[in-house]
């Protein structure tokens, strides 16, 4: 799973409206924006607003290798978001989470492993985390570094 907040876009505090409803994550520092899928051969994609998930099924552009390792890379256009010009100020911070569902009562993520590391400390054995899992630690790109 990819967790992505893109500034200047109005998404979601956590994960909770997901389709899915067994994903429940949230970022200490921003918003919910897109949310991205993937297993072996497929994956999903979806834009994040206060008011849910909206599938992203048009203008998704997809890549995978089965090589040594699988390899995925998907392309999403900004305008999906509202952004028609990307500046210098367009900041988007993302991170993965290899990611399982919730216990039967909401209340534990299962999540195996992060990108960047998270400081979270596990409440279940050594992958269930209080849900809503809140994701500290982002990768961010910004065009001007």
């Amino acid at each position: 799973m990819v967790i992505v907040d893109i500034s200047g876009v109005e998404g979601a505090t956590n994960t909770a409206q997901h389709e899915w409803e067994n994903r429940m994550y949230a970022v200490e520092n921003g918003d919910i924006d897109l949310v991205i899928e993937a297993w072996d051969n497929g994956f999903e994609a979806w834009k994040v607003t206060p008011d849910g998930f909206v599938k992203i099924t048009d203008s998704v552009s997809k890549a995978f290798n089965a090589g040594e390792h699988i390899k995925a890379e998907f392309a999403i256009p900004l305008e999906i978001f509202g952004i028609t010009k990307a500046s210098t100020e367009l900041t988007v911070k993302a991170a993965f989470v290899l990611t399982g569902g919730t216990s039967d009562n909401g209340t534990v993520q299962w999540a195996a492993d992060f990108l960047p590391e998270q400081e979270a400390t596990p409440v279940s054995g050594d992958s269930g985390y209080q849900a809503p899992l809140v994701l500290k630690s982002m990768i961010t790109y910004s065009p001007e570094h």
